[in-house]
């Protein structure tokens, strides 16, 4: 049974105005003792944070994959703002650090060497390693780190080897991105380690340092993001397009830098506490990595004298410095603060660094105010029971990691963190991140997708692509940016009709208007003129119904693991589902020919899913030999039969009962050949997947799995959702205790797949928002409190 959203902010969501609120969910502890199941000992390697308007950021690990082999790191590599998103502002930005012991009065200039030593920000099963990479010694800072949120949406990172350079100290990094503000905020902590006993002093230098991004300039580091770098901004004619003007205000603490000829920005960079020195430098010519490039800035650190301010600086290419110096006691600590900010003209970079400044203490407070509307954005939904508290606590941080991942101004997801996948946004995967909102009750964020994606359908003009459909791929930094992938992919059509139609549903039972508005708003589609996601729907619903073929299947396409052009079940059972959400909603609005017409066409597409593979002219997906369905039926009527767990979507959506017996035999089916675990949890996507180990193009390069077939997490969900409605909770109670014990340390979620021997997530593809989203919808629905499945076809009223 489903259970009432308590409260719902009803879409001013659809304006998506300032201060709206959308609820979440929020699990009380009741049993499983003070910690719960815990996670990985494996760190993601990248993590994304932005203000929930218009700027983001990107942290990198040293290691993003395991195919990486320039181990420089960790730093912010990623600085982008809606004045052009498609331009990273900054090659990259840290902290660089120097650290001698004086001993006990003060004098002698002794190093102390040790071993990497365990996690203590982000909780682990074991002992948390950031990568099993060693360093690089003509790398002058690299680092293993382990990241994670904490629930208040900061980002924490850890050093975990300080004193392999000689550091006795101890490093913590922590970003804010403040929601509803222009700036992100850095803090460092940096620790005396040496015990009180030893009565030894530690002179640490630091020195932040930024290094801005001229487009104009050809050989500056483009990164792993596979993003051209031309973005919006084209310079008037006349104008100066090669130079870079870096200012010290002392008034703010900070530089700015008139970037406007390059970039048609302005950047930000300044320290709420006082610094020492402040410097702008050459970088080194001809470098096309960031710590490369910033070379001989570094060794400021390690001279025993402070270096020259240098007050301003006009270049084709420069970086920027802030330097500061302390004597830490023993077992004592110093924080340090940093911002950035990246603006459209000069005023706005003054009024954004004087704001930043503005709180007494602004280091701690904007720290305090970024966990606090987290800390909101969480408490504002329904409360229910968890089993476990590790259940409670991978919810909590996989809501934050998808916020986090959701392009502020846009409303697209990004399909991983890690860069190893070109921060690309994939319709289908993004619908159901956009689905697990909605059924945690985060409707705002939900209807900030569907909308995006209504905005983004064809038109029809484009050859391949009819009226009502989307590509495969699209940019993260655009609006609307088509990226050639594998097309076609239509399992996104049914999707995105199942997924609007549950948050319409949702919407419902809070406000029938708001609703209603949500279907029939009027957006502007970038192709098409003026739309609406209802009339996205309608066509996402003509384009299956008018290409479903004599024997029943819709279009052929490459979903979902795209490998083979084929009638494949996960395609069709979407089909089916999408035209049954499309039919509830056009009963809604009134429009009961399309309702008859989609109602009847999910049927011809659910008859094919059900017939016999063995029937003639052309095969269905029921394999009657095997008791399971097939992978798809090829498109010259043949039959595949290999097994694949992603069918096992037939029963998510409700298009088979949980009590038929051709559920009952696939599951039996997948958990015999899928799950090699004795315990039948970690299910493969089919029998003899080589992608994450000896395939080299996969994207952490070959063998990133020790062994072939991986388990992937969402298949799991699948499973957990029958077994629950079948009454087997204690095996449905066990995989989502598994994905808890294998998500990133900090509960962070994994990527798309699980090494089945070592029981890691694999890092390439970590971590993935449409993972953390099954998770969502499976343990939701273990607590009944939210049901995918839909009506079945042909019972009329929505629910």
């Amino acid at each position: 049974m489903r259970k009432t959203l308590p409260h719902v902010s009803l879409l001013a969501a659809l304006t998506l105005a300032a201060g709206a609120t959308s609820p979440t969910l929020v699990l009380a502890q009741t049993s499983g003792g003070p910690q719960g199941t815990q996670p990985s000992s494996a760190t993601v390697r990248s993590l994304l944070m932005n203000n929930w308007t218009d700027s983001l950021a990107i942290h990198y690990a040293r290691q993003l994959s395991p195919k990486d082999s320039h181990l420089f790191g960790p730093y912010l590599s990623v600085l982008r703002s809606a004045v052009d998103w498609p331009v990273n502002q900054i090659d990259g930005a840290t902290a660089f650090f120097h650290a001698e012991v004086l001993g006990a009065n003060g004098g002698g200039n002794g190093k102390l060497t040790g071993p990497e030593r365990p996690s203590t920000l982000c909780e682990s099963s074991g002992e948390a390693k950031g990568d099993d990479a060693p360093a690089d010694p003509g790398i002058r800072q690299s680092y293993p780190s382990v990241m994670c949120f904490d629930d208040g949406g900061v980002l924490n990172v850890e050093y975990l080897r300080e004193t392999e350079r000689g550091l006795p100290i101890q490093i913590e990094k922590s970003y804010a991105m403040v929601p509803a503000q222009r700036f992100l905020v850095v803090r460092y902590t940096v620790t005396n380690n040496i015990p009180p006993q030893e009565n030894k002093k530690v002179r640490v230098r630091l020195s932040e340092i930024v290094h801005p991004h001229n487009k104009a300039v050809p050989d500056h580091e483009k990164g792993v993001e596979n993003m051209t770098d031309t973005g919006n901004y084209v310079p008037q004619p006349g104008q100066p397009i090669n130079t870079l003007q870096a200012q010290w205000h002392s008034e703010l603490n900070a530089w700015i830098v008139d970037m406007s000829g390059s970039n048609g920005t302005f950047l930000v960079f300044g320290a709420f506490q006082g610094t020492g020195r402040h410097r702008a430098f050459q970088p080194v010519p001809g470098a096309t990595e960031f710590d490369r490039a910033v070379a001989s800035e570094m060794d400021t650190v390690d001279q025993s004298g402070p270096p020259q301010n240098v007050d301003q600086m006009t270049a084709t290419d420069l970086g920027l410095a802030l330097w500061t110096q302390v004597d830490l006691n023993p077992a004592t600590k110093q924080q340090y603060f940093f911002f950035y900010a990246v603006t459209a003209s000069l005023d706005e970079a003054m009024q954004v660094a004087l704001g930043a400044r503005s709180p007494v203490d602004p280091g701690p407070f904007w720290f305090d105010d970024t966990r606090r509307a987290y800390q909101t954005w969480l408490q504002q939904g329904r409360q229910v029971q968890s089993p476990d508290p590790g259940l409670r606590k991978a919810l909590t941080k996989a809501l934050i990691l998808n916020k986090q991942s959701q392009q502020p101004e846009f409303g697209s997801f990004v399909a991983a963190t890690n860069p190893s996948y070109g921060y690309k946004v994939w319709p289908r995967d993004s619908s159901v991140t956009a689905l697990g909102f909605a059924a945690t009750g985060h409707l705002d964020e939900a209807v900030k997708f569907y909308r995006w994606m209504a905005a983004v359908q064809e038109d029809g003009s484009k050859p391949n692509y009819p009226t009502g459909t989307w590509y495969s791929n699209y940019s993260y930094w655009l609006r609307k940016g088509p990226k050639l992938f594998r097309e076609p992919e239509w399992d996104s059509l049914g999707l995105f009709m199942t997924g609007v139609y549950h948050t319409w549903r949702l919407l419902k039972e809070q406000d029938p208007q708001a609703a209603h508005d949500f279907l029939t708003s009027p957006l502007e589609s970038i192709d098409q003129g003026p739309t609406s996601v209802y009339e996205a729907v309608r066509r996402a619903a003509e384009f299956v119904k008018s290409n479903i073929n004599v024997h029943g299947f819709g279009p052929g396409d490459f979903s979902i693991w795209e490998e083979d052009f084929e009638w494949a079940t996960f395609t069709q059972v979407n089909f089916a589902s999408g035209l049954n959400a499309a039919h509830l909603l056009a009963e809604q609005m009134g429009d009961t020919d399309s309702a008859s017409r989609w109602l009847n066409s999910g049927r011809r597409v659910l008859d094919a899913i059900h017939r016999a593979a063995s029937a003639q002219p052309c095969p269905g997906l029921w394999n009657d030999g095997g008791s399971r369905w097939n992978r798809a039926t090829w498109t010259n009527c043949t039959r595949d039969d290999r097994l694949d767990s992603a069918t096992d979507l037939v029963w998510v959506f409700g298009l088979v009962d949980k009590n038929d017996n051709r559920a009952v035999a696939q599951r039996n089916s997948v958990l015999s050949r899928l799950a090699l675990r004795n315990d039948h949890i970690g299910i493969a996507r089919y029998e003899g997947d080589e992608f994450y180990h000896q395939r080299d193009f996969s994207p952490g390069g070959q063998f990133e799995a020790t062994t072939n077939m991986p388990s992937w997490p969402q298949m799991d969900k699948y499973m957990d959702m029958l077994e629950h409605w079948r009454g087997l909770d204690d095996i449905a109670l066990k995989r989502l205790l598994w994905y808890a014990g294998v998500t990133n340390v900090g509960y962070v979620p994994p990527g798309e797949a699980v090494d089945r021997q070592t029981n890691r997530p694999l890092p390439s593809t970590s971590a993935e928002p449409v993972t953390g989203a099954w998770y969502a919808l499976g343990l939701l629905n273990y607590l009944n409190v939210f049901d995918p499945r839909l009506p079945p076809m042909g019972s009329g009223a929505a629910r």
